[in-house]
């Protein structure tokens, strides 16, 4: 199954590339338009595996197994925007399957760091087990103790994984391209994609000047959360460390296209065919407008306060000249 994965920082345009992937016949959204973070999201897949193989001790292993068992329970009854599952019905069947899979050993355990994080209702529950109830700790099972399988095989379960949830989607088609939107954390690109099986990614970048005017925008409607206290004072040390990073990785080419927004928008025949060799993919009528994408680039400097575009030109210059 070919996979397409689409990124980007904040607000740089990923969306339309989003769009104008969808917008294809050959194509579908497995995860009904919301964002597949399972992997690269703290408690996800990537995160698992470094406290089992890069950060490994008994204490990091279990805490890691824990809090991605935790991040898997709560999608199982999570939905999109439009109250529709976002993960299929079997989902929680496919993670319990993984999460024992990738173990060699596990058993019941407390330690100390855990015994901090108790609630007061697991605390009580302790008590009356341990206390009146007389119980040994290994027949208490609420924290687990776990030992995981050598790490090839963590990436193949891993592999299997993702791809059973995939197919498992409402939406799946065996002959179609799967398009996957924010999977893979942008700064680590060119390692987390091995847990997707015949995949490609689209990176973009953008502009700060219309980076700035979309969160803005968004932040008007109370939208984009995760930028919510974003003056420009601090969207410039944001941009700036976030950019400066991205130009500081040498991405696979053979798996990684980096594509400017402003570019997609303004030469887009251009890029578009750009993408089509990338992909190995053929160039096909579809749905997609890019008018309304050009909305978010022509004519964008009189849209933003005079103060804000004053003080990004005078800060961010050097990244205005090269995006």
């Amino acid at each position: 199954m070919n996979k397409v994965i689409i990124t980007g920082p904040g607000n740089s345009g990923s969306g339309a590339i989003l769009d104008f992937l969808n917008a294809r016949n050959d194509t579908f959204d497995p995860f009904n338009t919301e964002e597949f973070r399972l992997v690269n999201d703290p408690g996800g897949i990537s995160s698992l595996e470094h406290g089992f193989y890069d950060n490994f001790g008994i204490n990091n292993s279990a805490d890691v197994y824990s809090k991605f068992n935790k991040f898997c329970e709560k999608l199982i009854g999570f939905k999109n925007r439009n109250n529709e599952n976002v993960y299929p019905e079997n989902f929680e069947k496919i993670f319990i399957k993984f999460s024992k899979d990738i173990l060699d050993i596990s058993y019941n355990g407390l330690p100390r760091f855990q015994r901090f994080n108790l609630s007061l209702n697991e605390k009580i529950k302790f008590y009356i087990l341990r206390i009146i109830f007389k119980k040994n700790l290994e027949d208490i099972n609420m924290f687990k103790m776990v030992i995981p399988v050598e790490k090839i095989k963590f990436i193949q379960l891993a592999n299997k994984f993702i791809d059973e949830i995939i197919s498992s989607s409402k939406n799946y088609s065996e002959n179609k391209i799967a398009i996957i939107d924010q999977a893979l954390n942008i700064f680590d690109v060119n390692n987390q994609i091995k847990y997707f099986t015949d995949a490609k990614c689209i990176l973009t970048i953008r502009d700060p000047i219309g980076t700035f005017y979309t969160i803005s925008e968004l932040k008007k409607n109370n939208i984009a959360l995760a930028y919510q206290g974003l003056n420009v004072e601090k969207f410039v040390i944001w941009y700036a460390h976030i950019y400066k990073k991205i130009e500081s990785i040498n991405f696979d080419q053979k798996k990684v296209l980096v594509v400017k927004f402003e570019d997609f928008c303004l030469k887009h025949d251009e890029v578009t065919k750009e993408i089509f060799n990338f992909l190995n993919i053929k160039n096909l009528n579809s749905n997609f407008n890019i008018d309304n994408s050009l909305k978010n680039v022509e004519k964008i400097e009189e849209k933003i306060n005079k103060k804000d575009l004053e003080y990004i030109k005078l800060h961010l210059n050097d990244f205005i000249k090269k995006y």
